[in-house]
């Protein structure tokens, strides 16, 4: 067995599963004297139980998942080209397919015993979310192979007002207000409504200038605690694997125990059996003695 086999046979259990199911595999991997594959097996993490739906998906709703995700590279490309209609239309579309496989992730759990909390259909609707606009995400959700919720700040608002203003035409997007339509003397209308989009501009950049600030600092915040929680899983993992060599240890010395054990077993046996011969010679060698001495 290699590491995705493994990783497709773990990650299809349930959470509480995993580590029993794992530590037998590191032994096999052991006893077979397969080093890398023991590393690698070490380091695979338990999922979560929102990660654990998103893997049910991937197995039971298949084309589900492959139809979301074929969307995410159609809104990537309708952003690029700053296509409003095509973002609304798309939007509106990928809200629909991500409640739905949420909701049908829930139903999959539900079907195996386990009461998803309420906030359960957002979380899986954001990390699929995520899946849309992060290939490494995409892959492990393709997969099957989620460890974790995920987020991702694309394909918010300020993307989507981002899109919609340029692919508006000049002033549409930010109308003056009644009490503003005349203007001053001096200054026309078209120059007056350059300056209005401008100032749209202006705003639509602010806006995404903060957001994009704002997804920064999430992402070095996501990053930190990633960082954290791998160095814990690492750590923990090697904890398992000296208690898997202990417990081997300790199965290798019970091992001998018992097999010693057998040994003095059919020695005391075979002694006992001596024993008893010996017994039954010395009797009958009484009974000739008597009969020797017996004046009768």
């Amino acid at each position: 067995m290699d590491l995705d086999e493994a990783a497709d046979q773990l990650y299809g259990l349930p959470p509480e599963e995993f580590v029993t199911a794992r530590t037998e595999l590191v032994r096999q991997a052991r006893s077979n004297g397969d080093r890398e594959l023991v590393s690698a097996l070490g380091a695979l993490r338990r999922p979560t139980r929102t990660a654990w739906l998103v893997n049910l998906l991937a197995r039971h709703d298949g084309p589900g998942l492959s139809a979301l995700l074929t969307l995410g590279a159609e809104l990537l490309d309708a952003q690029r080209r700053r296509s409003g209609p095509d973002l609304r239309r798309l939007s509106s579309e990928r809200r629909r397919q991500l409640d739905a496989l949420a909701r049908r992730a829930v139903a999959l759990g539900a079907e195996r015993g386990y009461r998803a909390p309420d906030g359960a259909v957002s979380e899986l609707g954001a990390t699929l979310q995520a899946a849309l606009g992060d290939a490494v995400v995409a892959d492990l959700v393709r997969r099957g192979h989620l460890t974790q919720a995920a987020t991702w700040a694309g394909f918010g608002p300020g993307d989507l007002l981002s899109a919609l203003a340029a692919s508006a035409p000049a002033g549409e997007a930010t109308p003056a207000p009644r009490s503003q339509a005349t203007h001053p003397p001096g200054e026309s209308a078209g120059t007056q409504g350059q300056a209005a989009e401008r100032a749209a501009q202006r705003r639509v950049a602010e806006v995404l200038a903060t957001q994009l600030t704002a997804a920064r600092e999430a992402t070095a915040e996501a990053e930190r605690r990633a960082a954290e929680a791998e160095t814990e899983a690492a750590r923990t993992a090697a904890q398992a694997d000296r208690a898997t060599e202990r417990v081997e240890e300790l199965r290798r010395g019970l091992a001998a125990a018992e097999a010693e054990e057998t040994t003095v077993r059919t020695a005391a046996r075979v002694a006992r059996e001596r024993a008893t011969e010996g017994q039954e010679h010395a009797r009958r060698a009484r009974e000739a003695l008597a009969s020797l001495t017996d004046p009768g």
